[in-house]
């Protein structure tokens, strides 16, 4: 996996995600092939995605340090202007930093395509009730001599 800005912040605009962020983001929308109908929309997801991924880096980060590193590392998070020195805290608090992002990116993105695939299904699902609901409406009215086209 390429370098990747460690974190991003909540403060960053759709404009600020990082080239490389947004092609990883980028890359799982591709996967998961979803309709996205204009620009907009895909910077919008794209955004969304950012920071869903931010919050889940947040917590593998936390979870990965040790008890005694969380108050130091929360202080630095906070701090404006302070990736830099957050990217560096991480890396000397976590001798396996990159280990630890390479797999929290790589649950991400399955956990994204799960949730996608999960929608899906769902939405499917409705679809599949919804027409056979019509269906059984429309046998029902007919077996009562009505028209179908009546309900």
């Amino acid at each position: 996996m390429q370098d990747i800005k460690v974190l991003p912040t909540q403060s960053d605009t759709p404009s600020q995600v990082p080239a490389e962020m947004k092609a990883f983001l980028q890359g799982i929308l591709d996967e998961a092939d979803i309709l996205i109908l204009d620009d907009v929309e895909k910077e919008a997801v794209i955004q969304n995605m950012y920071f869903q991924l931010d919050a889940f880096l947040l917590e593998q980060v936390i979870a990965a340090l040790p008890d005694e590193k969380i108050e130091e590392f929360s202080t630095l998070s906070e701090e404006e202007g302070s990736v830099e020195k957050v990217q560096a805290f991480i890396e000397s608090a976590l001798p396996n930093a990159k280990e630890i992002f390479e797999k929290a990116y790589e649950e991400f993105r399955q956990w994204y395509l799960d949730t996608i695939a999960i929608e899906e299904a769902k939405s499917d699902a409705f679809d599949e009730q919804m027409q056979s609901s019509d269906e059984h409406v429309s046998l029902k009215t007919l077996a009562n001599g009505q028209p179908a086209s009546t309900q």
